[in-house]
C-alpha cells in the first residue's frame, strides 16, 4: 500500500493504474477512501468514473467503473412494492375480493396476475400476517 503522505500524486495515479493493473488500483482506492486521505480532486475524478452518462475527458484514464452483472446479465427486477401495498390494502383491509383487486392493479400497474401474485407475498411477508382470506388464489 502506498503512503499517499510521501507521494502526493498517489491519490490520482490510483485512478490511472486502474487501466493497467485494475484489482491492484481498486485495493489502492479503497485503502485511501478508508484512511480518509482522499483529496477533493480525487473524490471528484471517481465520481466521474462512476457516472454512466459522463464520458472521460481527453487527459483522464479510458476507464469506467460499472456493476458487474451476474450469470444471466440482468440485474434482479425491483420489487413493485407500490403493487404490493395496493393489493395488501385492498384485499386484506378492504373489502375487495382477490380477483377483483387483481384485476383494478393490473389495470392500474400494467402488471400481470403472476405480478401481482408476488408482490402481494412480498408485502406480506414484511406487514403483519393476516389471515388468508378463501377466495383467493394459491
Amino acid at each position: 500500500m502506498a503512503d499517499t503522505k510521501r507521494f502526493p500524486g498517489d491519490t490520482l495515479q490510483a485512478i490511472e493504474d486502474l487501466q493497467y493493473d485494475p484489482d491492484a488500483a481498486l485495493r489502492r482506492i479503497a485503502a485511501l477512501l478508508r484512511a480518509g486521505e482522499a483529496t477533493q480532486s480525487f473524490l471528484s475524478s471517481l465520481a466521474d468514473l462512476m457516472d454512466p452518462d459522463l464520458r472521460p475527458r481527453d487527459w483522464e484514464p479510458n476507464v469506467k467503473l460499472v456493476v458487474k452483472r451476474g450469470r444471466r446479465g440482468q440485474p434482479p427486477s425491483k420489487p413493485n412494492t407500490a403493487l404490493g401495498l395496493f393489493l395488501h390494502q385492498r384485499i386484506d383491509y378492504g373489502e375487495t375480493n382477490y380477483d377483483a383487486a387483481v384485476t383494478e392493479a393490473c389495470e392500474r400497474y400494467g402488471a400481470d396476475r403472476e405480478e401481482c401474485r408476488k408482490a402481494l407475498k412480498r408485502v406480506r411477508e414484511i406487514h403483519e400476517p393476516l389471515p388468508v382470506r378463501s377466495d383467493e388464489e394459491e
